[in-house]
């Protein structure tokens, strides 16, 4: 939700989706109740300053990321289960300050933990294709007249 919108949505499922399961930002608040985000690439972002959304008793699992706050965003997050998320399960950038009451986990922040596994993964593909395209100094080539 967006732009100042203040929805509230209660038992629903954010599935399998290649983006994000819940998507608040532009000063938009709302209110999220015992629903569940999971499979998708981020399973709930919160942007900007005045984006401040209430998740409550909502599972948050097995996404790439769970819950995403970045460029001043703000939020309450109650008593929210987060599990299985691949890089980790809060990612809190830029200033940003939800309040966390009685999720679990409660604590962490795995951004910098993701950022830099990022950065070794980018560099660990850098080497592989290193290797792969090294002179082939072993063959010797003949030449037929």
């Amino acid at each position: 939700c967006g732009a100042g919108t203040d929805p509230s949505v209660l038992k629903c499922r954010f599935a399998d989706i290649r983006g994000n399961g819940i998507y608040v930002y532009s000063e938009a608040s709302g209110t999220f109740s015992e629903c569940e985000s999971s499979g998708n690439a981020d399973g709930i972002v919160v942007l900007y300053a005045g984006t401040d959304p209430t998740v409550k008793d909502c599972r948050i699992e097995k996404n790439i990321r769970g819950i995403v706050l970045s460029e001043n965003a703000e939020g309450t997050f109650r008593n929210n289960t987060l599990a299985e998320n691949e890089k980790g399960d809060w990612f809190i950038h830029d200033s940003s300050s939800p309040a966390r009451i009685g999720n679990s986990p409660n604590t962490g922040n795995s951004a910098e933990q993701a950022q830099n596994a990022e950065k070794e993964q980018k560099k660990n593909a850098e080497n592989e294709t290193q290797r792969s395209w090294r002179p082939l100094e072993h063959l010797r080539l003949r030449w037929f007249r």
